[in-house]
């Protein structure tokens, strides 16, 4: 699949055998994660922004696939909570906030100690096939305790 396609490619840039892939050197478009505020509530839906941002005097598009898991608080799985697929474009020099939400009942039963979540977005430009990749870690809070 094209998401396995863009993983292998990444573990390879960064690992031991860099070249193997022919990567782009067109690295005009970024992309990062950023939350509003506080980290969102136990109980609530979360909601992130993906920031992307095109850089070059060209259009560019690219499908972004995101997916969530919940970790452990010693960083391991423990389950996929959410996947899909977010078609973006870009005009020239243009930034965009693209909203994205964890409903509550995508990740209710799945939660464990520490309410852990990691969203991965990858994607690949159409038009360079530059490969994006980025993590965001958050946890959930939980209600503060009021004791009288």
């Amino acid at each position: 699949s094209e998401e396995e396609r863009i993983a292998v490619e990444t573990a390879c840039k960064y690992g031991s055998k860099a070249g193997i892939y022919n990567v782009s050197s067109v690295n005009d478009v970024t992309i990062y994660i950023t939350m509003d505020g506080e980290e969102p509530q136990l109980g609530a839906d979360a909601k992130l922004a993906i920031m992307v941002k095109n850089t070059s005097s060209e259009v560019r598009t690219f499908n972004l696939h995101g997916q969530v898991v919940v970790m452990y608080y010693t960083g391991v799985y423990k389950a996929t909570v959410k996947k899909d697929q977010i078609p973006v474009e870009l005009q020239p020099n243009e930034v965009e906030s693209v909203e994205w939400c964890l409903r509550y009942d995508d990740y209710k039963n799945q939660l464990v100690d520490q309410a852990m979540l990691m969203l991965t977005v990858t994607g690949r430009v159409n038009e360079t096939k530059q490969v994006l990749a980025t993590q965001f870690r958050f946890r959930l809070r939980t209600s503060d305790l009021i004791i009288n």
